[in-house]
């Protein structure tokens, strides 16, 4: 509603200020429009991509795709603004019937343009999926297709589809290229939208950087032709395509997906990937030419037992599945029913685009029932995994079964010492309703903290890290003290631009996810918690320098790892500092 009541004010508060300045100037700042939204929709995607790259920031991430859009086209209608107004210097008066009509014309079609922009813009962008009250996507309103996404609700004056419908024929028109809008965005207007649709209204993430995953392999289940029969692909599912009607013939497309630590969730669902049905699309491409989006009707990942996998079809609405233990790459099956007269171009995970040309072959299966073979013990998703290589030549042996592991490692989310929780809150790292530490950075001063320094009643103290479902916390001392730390041989071989990671006996990898440092020079204290960033390696900005010269720096690196598992290396890279025999385990 309030979507809608802000539009017709826009266009028609800007179609009566050029109606009264007459024909000539509306159609100079008409073209001005047409010519600078043509710009915005041509530099989009790759600014898109560079402002992703640049920051980790959730703002910057959130706001990206949308800012990316709306930006250029307001910096190129003040260029050409400002360049017309040079060149142009007088108006040219007709009629006053014909300057309001004309000027009335024409600044109708600026305002839709402008609009439509702004519309598709803030579409991109994360924010609550019920923001203004406008949700073009959403899912089925009949039951028989519940948990699909279908095209929902329409603008009065739809600007957005409208000012779409312009770019993408001008794309494949008289401004036609090769990687036209037309093309890889048929359904402009939708798309963006559909990645807000996920958990908590919106509150996950709606976008990602190209290097947080990798499709690791593909598949197809039945006749591309759509000769098998459907009961034999997607079984008793109902499910309806974006248009809103139930599905015919066709085939059914699954894509594996590796998520790596760059695309999990940051604050109370730090740690793990969550996926919903609106942020992985499939593109295909008709037989006369067209292309469509395609959402997915189920997924595939490991269930809350770490080893056993399931397959859950989107057949409710708000279903989201998120990864399960502390994993630092999760791995995902999407499924889509393609129609018999089309076949996939492309595959969209948060709005990044990996085409199917770039993928390898596809894995053939005659129906559904082989797949499900596959499903529950992982081997769909995993495969042939490739091994790493570890070097273990200067790695320290430690018996994980007993106290001398200690030295090195131990179960625990204690973080050492306690800190009034509202100092806690104003030095930046949040805290849950428990009062446990979620996630930030902060260093603290020792006179600050400690139980001499810190409110006896519970409610104000903090001394624990929060972890997830599933989970559990690791922390490996790696300062100059410690059997393995940062001042051991391995580790001085070992280069600066791998990650901190710990590895299960099933080759399983965690990376650091935080910190916990104390210099003994400065008397501070420097925590870092982030379970959905985790450490790049030893040459990270910032990082702890450990010195052979400095007596008493203690580093404390922070795992998530699964529930259950046992450990048998720390390693940074492929190089063991660590060789936990037997593994390290929590009784």
């Amino acid at each position: 509603m309030f979507m809608n009541i802000l539009v017709v004010i826009f266009v028609l508060g800007v179609a009566y200020a050029w109606m009264v300045r007459g024909v000539f100037n509306a159609m100079i700042h008409a073209l001005c429009v047409l010519f600078a939204g043509a710009v915005a929709f041509a530099v989009w995607e790759p600014l898109a991509m560079i402002l992703l790259g640049l920051s980790e920031s959730p703002l910057v991430e959130g706001m990206a795709w949308g800012v990316s859009l709306i930006v250029p086209f307001a910096v190129m209608m003040l260029l050409l603004r400002v360049a017309s107004d040079k060149i142009i210097k007088a108006n040219i008066r007709n009629l006053k019937a014909i300057d309001y009509a004309g000027g009335a014309a024409f600044g109708i079609a600026s305002s839709v343009l402008t609009a439509g922009v702004l519309v598709i813009g803030i579409g991109y962008m994360r924010l609550p999926s019920t923001f203004l009250g406008y949700q073009p996507v959403w899912y089925a309103e009949d039951r028989a297709g519940a948990g699909s996404l279908v095209e929902n609700d329409k603008l009065w004056i739809p600007v957005d589809s409208l000012t779409a419908m312009v770019y993408k024929n001008l794309s494949g028109g008289s401004m036609s290229s090769g990687e036209s809008l037309q093309k890889w965005y048929p359904d402009l207007t939708l798309t963006g939208f559909s990645a807000r649709i996920n958990t908590g209204d919106g509150a996950a993430r709606n976008a990602i950087t190209e290097d947080a995953f990798k499709v690791l392999s593909r598949y197809l289940i039945g006749n591309t032709n759509g000769s098998t029969e459907k009961d034999m692909t997607i079984g008793e599912q109902k499910y309806f395509g974006i248009d809103g009607k139930p599905v015919g013939a066709g085939y059914m497309a699954g894509y594996v997906v590796e998520f790596g630590p760059k695309a999990k969730e940051k604050g109370s669902k730090g740690g793990q990937v969550v996926m919903g049905n609106g942020q992985v699309r499939l593109l295909t491409k008709h037989t006369d030419g067209t292309t469509h989006t395609i959402f997915p009707l189920a997924i595939i990942s490991e269930s809350k037992t770490q080893g056993q996998y399931g397959r859950w079809a989107f057949d409710s609405d708000d279903l989201f599945i998120s990864s399960s233990g502390g994993k630092s790459r999760v791995q995902m099956g999407f499924e889509f029913f393609v129609p018999a007269d089309e076949e996939p171009l492309a595959l969209y995970v948060k709005n990044i685009r990996v085409p199917i040309a770039s993928m390898s072959d596809p894995v053939e299966y005659e129906n559904a029932s082989q797949r499900s073979k596959l499903v529950g013990g992982g081997s769909l998703l995993t495969g042939k995994r490739v091994k790493r290589e570890f070097d273990l030549a200067e790695a320290v042996l430690l018996d994980g079964s007993s106290e001398e592991s200690s030295t090195s490692a131990r179960f625990t989310e204690s973080a050492g010492t306690v800190f009034p929780s509202q100092l806690v809150k104003q030095r930046g790292i949040k805290l849950n309703k428990d009062n446990l530490m979620t996630e930030g950075s902060a260093t603290f001063r020792s006179e600050e903290i400690g139980r001499r320094n810190t409110p006896q009643t519970k409610s104000l103290r903090v001394d624990k890290f929060w972890y997830g479902d599933g989970q559990l916390m690791v922390q490996v001392k790696a300062g100059a003290d410690a059997a393995g730390g940062l001042l051991s041989e391995a580790a001085n071989n070992a280069p600066g631009d791998q990650p901190f990671m710990l590895i299960d006996t099933d080759d399983n990898e965690y990376e650091a996810v935080g910190y916990v440092y104390e210099d003994p020079d400065t008397k501070l204290l420097e925590i870092r918690y982030t379970p959905g960033s985790t450490l790049s390696g030893l040459n990270e900005s910032g990082f702890p320098k450990i010195s052979r010269s400095k007596e008493g720096q203690k580093l404390s690196l922070i795992f998530l790892v699964s529930s259950k598992v046992e450990i048998k290396y720390f390693t940074i890279g492929n190089t063991v500092l660590v060789h936990y025999d037997p593994p390290l385990s929590r009784d």
